[in-house]
Formats: structure tokens, sequence, C-alpha cells
């Protein structure tokens, strides 16, 4: 039964195994047995329908030998099997499995005590009755029956004994007589019986096996008993009413009221005592005060004690970051490995970690802009602001200037009114540094000014941008003439701002309209019907400083000319996003890069309606920039805190060193912005935490074909460009009619053969 059970249920009970043969199957010795088979039966008569059905088979002596093994197992069918508990740490439903479910489920405990019983048989209870004193003096009462029994079992034992001793009696003298040895042996007996002895009497009060305590301080534990006791129902009033809108609006401008009232009172209550405690403090606080403005008062009228103390700040940090001082002024051992290691031949390289730049006021805000100053090379600005357009976190701003000899603290801030997007400093004057802000406001700062505010602002509501500036560029100084930059807004304007005697004078340069029409284009209806004007989000003037790159934040790239009144002159098939940055090749002037938040890098060429060269990165770039040591080297960041870095002189394809920058937080952050060193091979990346870090490029990736960055002979690094991107070819597959400068009277670089062709 309890077979046919099991298979139909699939039930099976662990550790249970029943071995099963045929008829007179002996357990013991595993054969068969005929004195336990049973008794042979009488076949019945049973109706010949039913013989096929009720007939026996004949089994064969193999399988009557055969083992059958049948499991049971005493489960519970009630007992649910996936149990479901709420994991609060990650919020989700998660199934509960423990170690041994059978133990924990399907075990049923009828009664569970805690006794102290011993067995009375066992060697414990033997010793503790014969050990103990108080179990001695006791008398113990026995039953009439019980004691005649006993009598007759002392009778039997003394006669035994009776005969023993005659027996003895009777054995020779020389079996009594004992050797000397003998009397020793039987002294040793004495003595270890005597030490025994002490033992037990030293061992009066035993230790119980469980809990090793003393017998005598043993107690009584007292059974568990539970309580309960009945108590009436609360009486029950039915109550019935009908509550409309205006009653439930009237309650809750009553409750509004009383919470209105009560913040009232709190805050008079803790105003008050604030102002108690603002009292204490300035009694116990006025001496230090008074130290703090005297240290201040001297660091700030004596230049000296200004010098001295930040050149001790500045040894102070040399000393503690030593090994990161040796790793940037010394070789590492990544610039082993691209010499003599694994990168040799692969032509590789990677990114050696030095600093890390941060100011606490800065902690919360983006890194919105980078840039190194020209003239010291070891200095660089640091703009915050924020990309997240909402009221309070555009309302902050910041600039911050670091030196490589200082990466702990800066050496200059300047607070502003909004957030900061984009600096510049100008190549001549190291100490003029341009700003442009969310506000649409323009600054200039003086670094070397002992006040922190800037020299000339412009903030008219008439003058300045009604949009974030995106970008700020100093223009090269004419003698005779005063400073001059220009500047981009999301308001469709690029405007040049002079620096007056007083302030600062706005030239509006030029003006991007949605649909620009070329001169050789035919006209629009749809051009016409939208007169906007294209929210401009970069730029990049030539070195001529005739040609302005434009990136729009509907993804359209356009030229413009100075030549022929800044009227647009030639447009590319740009991207499908806003467009990040555009920057010129610092040795080719027909090609320049650009970066999108459509996860592409492009490389474009004056005369080519598409790209040359496309990189999809799988991911939005934020900056991009050229090296200024190789034309064919460029670095970009993108989010998810990845460094690229490509040399298409090695690989058109794949980056030379892919990098990404730990994240230190739990929250999410991505990479905002770079700078390239313009002398040491060493680079900067911003990030949305305001963290500036500071990476060494391996030798692999700064190769030159010079010594030095002065020894670079342009036309060397221009033609090393024309040759890795094979631009003739490429020219004459995607040629435009017009050429820049010289519109259709000229001919560029192939195109006699675009002539031909057509």
């Amino acid at each position: 039964c309890g077979g046919r059970n099991a298979r139909e249920t699939g039930q099976s009970m662990p550790g249970k195994t029943v071995r099963g043969k045929g008829k007179g199957f002996n357990r013991h010795r595993g054969k068969r047995n005929p004195a336990h088979d049973p008794p042979a039966a009488e076949p019945e008569e049973e109706p010949e329908e039913n013989e096929a059905v009720n007939k026996v088979p004949d089994l064969s002596p193999e399988e009557l030998e055969r083992e059958y093994e049948t499991n049971y197992e005493a489960t519970d069918p009630n007992v649910p099997p996936n149990i479901c508990h709420f994991h609060y740490k990650e919020k989700e439903y998660k199934l509960h499995k423990p170690k041994n479910i059978t133990a924990q489920l399907h075990t049923c405990v009828h009664f569970k005590m805690t006794g102290s019983l011993i067995l009375k048989d066992g060697e414990e209870a033997k010793e503790q009755n014969i050990k103990d004193p108080v179990e001695e003096e006791k008398v113990v009462k026995l039953d009439k029956a019980e004691q005649s029994q006993i009598d007759e079992i002392e009778a039997r034992m003394a006669a035994i004994e009776a005969n023993l001793n005659e027996a003895a009696a009777e054995t020779t003298e020389d079996d009594l007589k004992k050797t000397e040895g003998g009397k020793e042996e039987e002294k040793e007996e004495e003595e270890v019986e005597k030490k025994e002895e002490k033992r037990d009497e030293d061992d009066i009060y035993s230790k119980n096996q469980f809990n090793f305590s003393d017998r005598a301080s043993q107690s009584v534990t007292l059974p568990y008993r539970s309580k309960e006791v009945a108590t009436k129902m609360p009486p029950a009033v039915p109550f019935c009413r009908s509550v409309y809108q205006w009653n439930i609006y009237d309650r809750y401008v009553e409750e509004a009221r009383k919470n209105v009232a009560a913040k009232k009172e709190a805050e008079k209550k803790g105003s008050r005592n604030n102002n108690k405690k603002k009292q204490k403090q300035t009694v116990l606080t006025y001496k230090g005060s008074a130290d703090m403005e005297r240290k201040n008062w001297i660091l700030k009228h004596h230049p000296r004690a200004l010098h001295k103390a930040k050149l001790l700040d500045r040894i102070v940090v040399q000393n503690c970051k030593s090994l990161s001082f040796m790793k940037f002024k010394y070789p590492t051992d990544n610039d082993e490995r691209d010499t003599q290691g694994e990168n040799k031949k692969t032509g590789r390289g990677s990114f050696e970690h030095l600093f890390t730049c941060k100011y606490h006021e800065a902690k919360n805000l983006t890194v919105t802009a980078l840039c190194w100053n020209k003239k010291y090379l070891d200095m660089f600005a640091v703009g915050y602001g924020s990309y997240e357009f909402t009221p309070g976190k555009a309302l902050k701003g910041m600039i911050t200037i670091f030196s490589l000899k200082n990466t702990e603290f800066p050496l200059y801030v300047f607070k502003t009114h909004s957030g900061v997007m984009s600096i510049d400093f100008h190549p001549m004057y190291p100490n003029l540094l341009a700003c442009g802000m969310y506000d649409g406001t323009v600054a200039v700062f003086d670094v070397m000014s002992k006040e922190k505010t800037p020299i000339f602002l412009a903030d008219d509501p008439n003058k300045k941008h009604w949009e974030p500036v995106w970008q700020v560029r100093w223009k090269k100084t004419v003698p005779g003439k005063p400073n001059s930059f220009t500047s981009i807004s999301s308001d469709g304007r690029i405007v040049d701002w002079v620096m007056a005697k007083t302030e600062l004078e706005n030239i509006e340069v030029m003006s991007l309209k949605v649909n620009e029409k070329l001169e050789h284009e035919e006209d629009d209806e749809q051009q016409e019907a939208s007169p906007g004007l294209a929210g401009g989000t970069c730029f990049d003037v030539s070195q001529s400083e005739d040609l302005y790159v434009v990136g729009t934040d509907e993804g359209k790239l356009r030229l413009y000319s100075k030549q022929y009144d800044t009227e647009c002159v030639e447009k590319f098939n740009g991207h499908h996003h806003q467009i990040y940055t555009a920057c010129w090749n610092k040795f080719n002037p027909k090609v320049f890069l650009t970066c999108s938040e459509d996860w592409c890098v492009k490389l474009w060429h004056l005369n080519c309606f598409e790209p040359i060269i496309s990189f999809d990165l799988g991911r939005p770039v934020g900056d991009v920039q050229w090296a200024p040591y190789s034309s064919t080297v460029f670095a970009c960041v993108c989010n998810g805190n990845f460094i690229r870095l490509y040399d298409l002189n090695v690989d058109k394809h794949e980056p030379l060193a892919e990098y990404q920058v730990p994240r230190k937080s739990k929250k999410k952050s991505s990479l905002t912005h770079l700078a390239f060193n313009p002398r040491d091979p060493v680079i900067l990346v911003g990030d949305e935490r305001g963290t500036v870090q500071v990476y060494k490029l391996s030798p692999n990736l700064r190769k030159m074909t010079a010594s030095t960055l002065d020894k670079l002979e342009v036309d060397t690094e221009t033609k090393k460009l024309e040759n890795v991107l094979i631009l003739d070819g490429k020219i004459n597959k995607i040629f435009k009619k017009t050429d820049v400068g010289h519109k259709a009277e000229s001919k560029t670089a192939g195109g006699e053969d675009a002539a031909a062709a057509e």
C-alpha cells in the first residue's frame, strides 16, 4: 500500500530505503527462505472472462532476485513550496530558500519540555547515589515482598561463600606461602586502594554531565503557564450624517490655518533662541574672531607674508604627494610598457592618474569649462555652473584657478552671480580672463587684482545676450586697438566685445538664421516661411580669423566668412542633435572636428559636404579637442566616464587608449570637458561632481615628428594629415561648386576634376 501511494503521489522519504524481492525474501541473508513462504492457496474458480485479467505472470529467478528500492518522504502537502519575502535593501520580493526545508517546514512537534532527569541505571546515577552522604543516611522503606526476596538472595550468597571458604582451607601450605615479591605487590595494591578512597571522599559533590554545575546548587525549572482574560466589548453607538464637498473644503481650510499659526509661533520661539545663542557665541568667540581678522589683515596688507604662506603651503603639498610629482617628472611603469613591453608592437597606450583638484564650495556644481593659461603653462582655470537649468542651481557660479604646483587648494577664487558656462585666457596678457554666464552676461576678470570682482561686466539688458553664453574666445591683439573677444549664445547672435575705458562695447558680428540661403541656391518657400534665429552652441575661428565654424542646437553646421559681410558661405550635413564642440586643426587650416549628443565625432574638410570620417562611440560625446603636438591625434570624453584618444596615423577605427574614470560615489556622473596642456604630456578632465582629474599620457600617445614642440614644422604635419586621410580622393567624390573665400570663380584641390566630370 505504501509503495502504491508513493508511486501515485511521487513523494519519497529521505533516509528510509526499503528493499524488496520476490516471494519468500529473507532480509537477513538476501536469499529466498521457503519456510517463510505463505501456504499455497487453492485456486478459486472464476469466470473465464476474467482469467486473463487476474492471472499472475510467472517471474524468472533473475527477476525474483532483483532488488527494488522505494523512497518515502514525510512531507506535508499543505506546506507552500515557494515562500517569498520582501527584501528591504533591494526593494523587491525574493524567494526564501532555507537551508533545511524538511526540518523547518515539514517537522511537527507535538510536545516539548526541558527536563533534568538522569537514567537510573546509568553510571552517573550510581556515582551520585553512592557518593552523596545524604542518600546514604536516608532510610529506604521497602515493601514486605521485596524485603523477603532480598533475604533469600542474601542467604544463598552466604552459603556460596561458606563453600568457597571450605575449598580454600583444603589447599596445601605450599600454596599459602607467599614470596617476598608477592608481599610487596599486596602493599602497593593497598596504597592504591587508599588513594582511591581519598578521591571518593573529595568528590562527594559530583558534577552534572550537561551543564557541569554542582548538584546541590541546581533548582527546579518551573513550567510556563499562560493566562487569558476576556474583556467586555466597547459599546458601539450608531452615527449618521451627510457630508458635502463644502464641508470637506472648510475643514481643510481650518486645518491649514492652524498649521500656519503653529509655524509662526515656532519661528518666533526659534528666533528668540537663535538670538540668545548668537549673543553667547559673540561673547565666547570674540578673541578668536579678532585673531582671524588680524591674520587676514596681515596677509592682505603685506604681500611678502602672503607670498611666504603660499610658498609654505606649496612645499607641504609637494611633500605629501611626492609620488605623484615623481610620476609627473620621471618615467613610470606605463612608460616602460610602451617602450619595452606589450604595447611596443601594437602601439597602444594608457593614462596615468596624477592629481585630483577639488574645491569644497564647488562640490555640487558641474565643471562647465576648462582652460590652460597661454603663458604660465602650469596654471589652468575651471568654470563651475550647471547643465540642469533649474532656478536654484543656475544662480550659483564660480571660477577657480589651480596650479600643478599645488593641486589641493586653488590660487584664486572668483564667485559669480550666475552659473559660468565658458572661460578663456588672453593669449598675450595672462592676467585677463573672459567669462560667459548662464543669464547672458559676459565679464572680464583680472587675476592679479586684489578685489575678486570683474573689471568689466556687461549686464545691461539692452546689450547682453538673452540666453546662456556657450563659448567665448579672445581675438588677436592689434597694436593701437583695445582688446576684444567673441561670444556665442542660444539667442542666435555672435557678438564681439571691445574693452573700452569704462565698459564693454558690443558689436554684433552675425545672426544665425534658421534656414540660411547660399548665393547659388534657389529660393525656397519653406525657408522664407521660418525667418527666426537658430540657437548657437559652439564656434571656432580659423587661424586667419576670417572663417567661423558654427554649430547650432538643431545639429546644423555652417561656415561664415568675414570677407563677405559675415554671411553663410557653406552648409554641411551636420549632426542629428545638438553640437557641443567645433574646433579647427592646429596645423591644417581646412580640417576641423565636431562632436554631438548623437554619439558621433566627425572629421570635416571645407570642400566636402559629408564628413570624411565619422566615429560612432555609442554614447553622447561631451567634448573633443585636437592635441597640440600632432595633427592626427585628438581626444574626447563621453558619458559613462570614458576618455578616448585616437591617432589617425596609427589606427583610423579604434582608439589607442580608452580609460574609464572610477566613480567614488553611487550617484551617476559623466565627464563634461577636457583640455590638453600646451607643453607637457598632461590632460585635464572635468565631471559633473565638480572634480578635475589630471592624467599623464604614455609615450605611445604623445609621439611627435620633432624632439620638442617648438621644432614642429607645420608643412610636415599638414602633409602627414593629408596622407592619412587621402583627401584628394574624398574631395573628388564629394566636391562643392563653391570654394571658401573665392566663391565659384576660383578652383580648389580637386575642382578641375569635378568640373570635367560635370
